[in-house]
């Protein structure tokens, strides 16, 4: 595993408090944030004497960004420990997550979303496993906010 590249960060919110997603025992792995789905609610008009349809009205649909987590212990137990937990946080029905990446933040609605889980035997022998999570999030989310530019005005 290669020391983490760019400053980044990500916070989920939980029940009993923020779970940071790059700090020990999580690390946060460079397939994140490398796509992000965006799909259309459409409604469109059709005419049986015009060629094509119209589109008179679209809305976006909840995105889904993948996020990828290794997940670490110093024992069998306690890899297994911090799995759960972390399962657990993206299977709350709706919760926050904030992105920081250098001076850029951005906080998100989300809903309970889908994961998968690695457990390859080398994995299990060096007490750590991937979780490989569809973040489903909100699409009314503010964008991302320059943090700088606002001190420096």
């Amino acid at each position: 595993m290669a020391a983490v590249i760019l400053d980044l960060s990500v916070e989920v919110s939980t029940p009993t408090g923020n779970l940071e997603l790059n700090v020990y025992p999580y690390q946060l792995t460079g397939e994140s944030f490398t796509q992000e789905t965006i799909s259309h609610r459409k409604q469109e008009a059709v005419n049986p004497f015009v060629e094509g349809t119209y589109i008179v009205n679209s809305l976006r649909e909840n995105v889904t960004t993948n996020i990828s987590v290794w997940v670490r212990g110093a024992t069998p137990a306690a890899m297994g420990a911090s799995l759960e937990t972390l399962k657990a946080a993206f299977d709350q029905s709706m919760f926050t997550a904030q992105v920081r990446l250098v001076d850029w933040t951005q906080t998100w609605q989300c809903f309970a979303s889908d994961y998968a889980v690695t457990l390859q035997r080398e994995f299990i022998h060096a007490t750590m496993a991937k979780l490989d999570v569809q973040l489903l999030h909100h699409p009314g989310a503010p964008g991302w906010t320059n943090l700088v530019s606002v001190l420096d005005v």
